[in-house]
């Protein structure tokens, strides 16, 4: 457990940290990433202080060269003893951010999978595949590209999803994206 004072010294950090990333992993995606944790946290029965912080932390080395999810591992860890958050949650906070730009297996610790999901969850809807997904792969690689790029990693990520109520929740825009897709396509 950890106090208000934690909450808002991690919601501070995160702001300061991700104020440097691209509009698309900025402090509005940590704070829906981090709402979708809560939620998933709360029907999936996983630890909601460890989601919500995962989430606000996932992306704080976003905007560096490598992999930010190890580079934004070991920091979250190393800010939240900085802070007086014990070990244990630290470590479990490392964890999930390690991975959530990974693949791994179903045995895998149930904040990991939340963390995964949460992340990728709104890019699965209509509303996040056209404001974020699709057109951060255009402005990348151009419309042709982008498209084939952006197309191919919805699918990646819907069919990736781990927890039942991420899945059921992507499933309920489905068939409006297959008919978005088709366009698309045309």
């Amino acid at each position: 457990m950890f106090s208000d004072s934690h909450w808002e010294k991690i919601r501070e950090f995160a702001k300061e940290r991700v104020s440097m990333n691209d509009s698309f992993h900025d402090m509005e995606h940590a704070l829906r990433t981090a709402d979708m944790a809560i939620l998933l946290s709360v029907s999936e029965h996983g630890d909601r202080q460890i989601c919500w912080a995962s989430a606000m932390l996932h992306d704080i080395c976003k905007k560096e060269p490598g992999d930010h999810a190890a580079e934004g591992a070991k920091q979250a860890k190393k800010f939240l003893l900085e802070i007086g958050v014990d070990d244990s949650f630290a470590e479990r906070v490392r964890d999930a951010i390690q991975f959530h730009n990974k693949d791994f297996g179903d045995d895998a610790p149930l904040e990991r999978k939340i963390l995964w999901d949460s992340d990728k969850l709104f890019i699965t809807t209509p509303e996040g595949f056209k404001t974020r997904l699709l057109l951060y792969w255009i402005m990348k690689k151009g419309r042709k590209d982008g498209i084939i790029t952006a197309v191919g990693e919805y699918y990646f990520f819907k069919d990736r999803l781990h927890t039942k109520t991420a899945r059921k929740k992507a499933e309920r825009y489905a068939e409006e994206m297959e008919e978005y897709l088709k366009t698309l396509k045309s």
